[in-house]
């Protein structure tokens, strides 16, 4: 699991988010959560990959669990 902390400044306002990634047995993301400065999750995403049969990702699929 790693975190990645970031600002973004909307309307005059900045907003502290942090992201928090959680990786498969390939060290690809498998689920991206973010969460505002007070620590409410604010959204979270799922990550699936498609291999090819030499075990690459051809392509990465992201939902929303909701």
């Amino acid at each position: 699991m790693s975190k990645k902390t970031y600002s973004q400044y909307w309307n005059g306002k900045e907003t502290i988010n942090i992201e928090e990634y959680l990786y498969n047995k390939n060290n690809d993301i498998i689920k991206i959560t973010t969460f505002d400065e007070n620590n409410n999750i604010v959204n979270e995403e799922n990550v699936t990959y498609v291999y090819d049969k030499k075990g690459n990702w051809t392509k990465k699929i992201l939902k929303d669990p909701k």
